[in-house]
């Protein structure tokens, strides 16, 4: 087996697993390189820069792999979880190289990963776009009471805040009710 892979990516900021992948690439020729865990954990977590000629570098501790893009100052701008197929097959052919020594700067600014799925966040963002250009105070009031059961207390305020806090099943039906409005 050579240390050469076909791999498909969707990169971001924070690597996003492949069912939440929009946009998709295709990257023919990359090479793995196998790091420490403790060096995959710092560039998943962490701002970094890499001194590397590559622009696209492919990295895996053994356990997992990873994908990364670089700018021209060698600033990760990107990062990509493998499919995983390609996954499977880079972590094991990766067991068998030795860890080389990445040479980065790790910065103290963390990345910052959202525990919600993409489609969840352009939903909700929907429903607060939509409530802040709305005048119609009968539908705010029905909103408010599919969220809170009662229109005591009624506010448009307080509304928002229960929307950005809350799960993604309320808010999916509070989105069907404003397409459909």
């Amino acid at each position: 087996m050579q240390n050469i892979f076909s791999v498909t990516l969707s990169f971001s900021n924070t690597p996003l697993e492949p069912y939440e992948w929009d946009k998709i690439i295709h990257i023919s020729g990359i090479e793995v390189k196998r790091v420490t865990h403790k060096c995959l954990v710092d560039i998943l977590l962490h701002e970094c820069t890499i001194k590397s000629r590559e622009r696209i570098i492919l990295l895996s501790d053994g356990n997992t792999s990873l994908a990364i893009r670089l700018n021209k100052d060698g600033t990760i701008n990107a990062r990509s979880f493998l499919d995983y197929e390609s996954d499977l097959k880079v972590i094991e052919y990766s067991k068998q190289l030795k860890p080389i020594n990445l040479k980065y700067e790790k910065r103290t600014k963390k990345i910052e990963y959202s525990s919600e799925l993409k489609e969840d966040i352009i939903i909700k963002k929907y429903i607060l776009d939509s409530l802040d250009k709305c005048k119609n105070i009968d539908l705010l009031k029905y909103l408010y009471y599919m969220c809170f059961n009662s229109i005591k207390g009624f506010s448009k305020e307080k509304l928002i805040e229960f929307i950005k806090n809350n799960k993604p099943g309320k808010n999916g039906e509070l989105y069907k009710i404003l397409i459909s409005a």
